[in-house]
């Protein structure tokens, strides 16, 4: 089946916001605790939260094929950087290039907006996240340990890609 790739708008916040009630209690279930998971998607995935951010004209892009199964969330920071803020595919999805693909999206459209490097934040025991930004051109490049609010804390590392090498190429 094919996937179609587009850009999210203010109508998708309830399909972006079930995709994370599906997606994050999976991908996260050895890393973060139950209480930490659902205190993340109520803090990132609240309908007004997506609201602001498209409204400020963040990209949201999502990934479908009968029904939106992925989505990416990228912002500007300033001076050519951008950042991926969130990149998920539904479990019964991954492994078929939905990601890969939603990944080459935002590189075009980073690309697109003047970007000259995209940055982003992964949990440090995420091993195949890592490794797919990794093979994706990110490195890592320094580690963050941020208090979110709850008593919990985010423990990542930070990667960046140039997107010097992804001009001109089908990303």
């Amino acid at each position: 089946m094919n996937i179609t790739i587009d850009f999210l708008s203010p109508r998708d916040v309830i399909a972006i916001r079930q995709l994370a009630e599906r997606i994050w209690p999976i991908a996260y279930r050895d890393l973060l605790s139950e209480d930490q998971i659902r205190y993340m998607i109520d803090q990132r995935y609240d309908p007004e939260v997506l609201l602001e951010q498209m409204a400020a004209g963040d990209l949201f892009l999502g990934a479908r094929r009968e029904r939106w199964c992925g989505y990416a969330h990228v912002y500007a920071l300033g001076h050519g950087l951008f950042k991926l803020d969130k990149l998920y595919v539904d479990v019964d999805h991954q492994g078929q290039g939905m990601g890969r693909q939603l990944l080459e999206r935002v590189f075009s459209e980073v690309i697109l907006a003047g970007g000259i490097e995209l940055t982003l934040r992964v949990n440090r025991l995420n091993l195949h996240a890592i490794k797919v930004y990794e093979r994706n051109g990110f490195e890592i490049t320094g580690t963050d340990k941020v208090a979110i609010g709850g008593g919990f804390f985010m423990d990542d590392y930070v990667m960046t890609c140039s997107l010097d090498e992804k001009k001109g190429s089908d990303a």
